[in-house]
């Protein structure tokens, strides 16, 4: 959608991508915006993925639901982060950053038993998350990082974690971007460094809007 004047560059062409690799029959409308509903629609689309500046998300349009991308990419995010953990009840997480992406991560690891360190600068954030039941308990970088094994940067942070900083096994969810963590610390991390800008979340999406 051409609602402001934010673009990134070859989104549709990734999103189409993603959606082949899952096994779906996806592709781009060549129309814009209302055209370009029209004419997916017109083709026979049953689920829709629309994006400006403010929201992503795929519209199923014969059931009249959506799927926000924000709560998909945290719970992909966390889930990945689970399956690479051995599971989450009991154990402390780190969390930075309490935005969109970080507050439904914040709720779902809370869902999954963990116990959430939260970086955040912004203490309103902080204040807004734990009055609405989030059970979040607002850390230093280097403290949390002392700390918790587990980490999930929802941060605009850049190459603020190195090496030297990681415990033993440390497994980082990433669905922030740029990454927190140096080249040296995502080298060192590995697979552990789990990190797909777009893939997650989109998949995460597909499924919700379909099912």
């Amino acid at each position: 959608m051409t609602a402001g004047d934010g673009v990134i560059t070859g989104f549709t062409d990734c999103v189409v991508a993603v959606l082949l690799h899952l096994g779906c029959d996806a592709w781009a409308s060549t129309q814009p915006d209302v055209r370009g509903i029209q004419a997916a629609v017109a083709a026979g689309a049953g689920v829709l993925f629309l994006a400006d500046d403010h929201r992503f998300i795929a519209l199923n349009v014969t059931r009249g639901c959506s799927v926000d991308d924000d709560p998909a990419t945290a719970d992909g995010y966390v889930a990945a982060l689970e399956a690479a953990a051995g599971g989450l009840g009991g154990r402390e997480v780190l969390l930075l950053g309490l935005g969109p992406v970080g507050r439904a991560a914040a709720r779902r690891l809370i869902a999954k038993g963990a116990s959430v360190l939260v970086v955040e600068p912004d203490e309103e954030r902080v204040v807004a998350a734990q009055e609405v039941g989030l059970e979040v308990k607002a850390v230093e970088l280097a403290a949390g990082l002392s700390r918790c094994a587990l980490v999930v940067d929802a941060s605009p942070a850049a190459a603020i974690i190195n090496t030297d900083d990681l415990l033993p096994g440390t497994i980082a969810a990433v669905p922030g971007l740029p990454s927190a963590f140096t080249p040296a610390a995502q080298a060192a991390l590995g697979a552990r460094h789990i990190h797909e800008p777009l893939a997650i979340g989109v998949a995460v999406m597909a499924v919700r809007a379909v099912l």
